[in-house]
């Protein structure tokens, strides 16, 4: 036989409901005999102890505030805070990048390598040069622009409205994290671009990296930024389309190389523009984080 619960006997004793269920289980009707025992324990204490609770008017507690309306407001002096020293500053920061280490997920940096020696074996074992030049960086871009939109949004977006009442503002630690994530994933790129270039020898060192640089920090950049302003699915929906075209375009003998080849040369590539178009959309990303999300997204 199922008995009541603790919180449905409390309920019982509190409202003096009846419940079929007491008619023929001795063991609940002794438990709520208890509860009502309880129950007329905290009315009696309440009534002889505390009595009926009364509430200030609001004027009262104003005190003398109201009664002269022209009277001059006592202006308190600011009080002197004194900033952190530049050694401590950098404690901080450090401190601040290591506690995102800490947060990103178990998984994220395991996938990156992996990613990074698939790219790898990908371009070494491909016998012909036009394709490796265009499977490494395409691998290298989604490898970047998964890890970056991994950190940004969901659980962990920092702009819950709790953390808006710390210290550090909650654009500072998406930038640290943001950084972080783009400076491993930037340096690990660099490591396998070296290792392609040099072993298989087929392809410069400075057309691989000019190959996947642009186009990640563009795709990073505009998925982290719809992440921000909607929500990750929206990020990651625009930034695949970004990697996907720029994937595409540079196939050989592809409809979108013949057609819109010259357009697209100026868009992925590795140039000032691009690099300066990511660069803000990143701060815009960063000053939408001074908004605070008072509905948790966990998607």
């Amino acid at each position: 036989m199922t008995h009541l619960i603790d919180a449905q006997l409390a309920i019982l004793a509190r409202t003096g409901e009846q419940d079929p269920h007491l008619v023929g289980c001795h063991h609940c009707q002794q438990r709520l005999a208890a509860w009502q025992t309880v129950a007329s324990a905290t009315r009696l204490a309440d009534t002889q102890f505390i009595g009926p609770l009364t509430v200030p008017p609001f004027a009262s507690l104003l005190g003398d505030a109201l009664s002269a309306p022209g009277a001059a407001v006592p202006v308190v002096p600011p009080v002197e805070v004194v900033g952190p020293g530049l050694r401590a500053s950098w404690r901080l920061v450090g401190a601040l990048v290591l506690r995102q280490l800490r947060l990103a997920p178990r998984m994220l940096l395991p996938f990156t390598v992996l990613g990074f020696l698939g790219a790898i074996l990908l371009a070494l074992t491909t016998a012909q040069l036009s394709m490796a030049d265009r499977y490494f960086p395409a691998v290298v871009v989604l490898v970047i622009f998964v890890g970056t939109l991994t950190v940004c949004g969901g659980r962990a977006d920092p702009r819950l409205e709790l953390l808006f009442s710390t210290p550090i503002s909650p654009s500072v630690v998406f930038t640290c994290r943001l950084l972080l994530v783009l400076c491993v994933d930037v340096a690990l790129a660099l490591i396998a671009s070296l290792v392609v270039s040099q072993v298989g020898g087929i392809l410069d060192l400075l057309d691989v990296v000019t190959g996947w640089l642009g186009q990640a920090l563009l795709a990073s950049a505009i998925g982290v930024v719809c992440t921000v302003w909607r929500s990750r699915l929206l990020g990651g929906f625009l930034g695949g389309i970004v990697w996907l075209l720029g994937t595409a375009s540079t196939v050989p003998h592809g409809v979108l190389t013949r057609q819109l080849a010259s357009v697209f040369s100026y868009v992925w590539a590795t140039t000032p523009w691009t690099l300066g178009v990511a660069a803000g959309l990143l701060v815009l990303a960063a000053r939408g984080m001074g908004i605070p999300r008072l509905n948790p997204v966990l998607a």
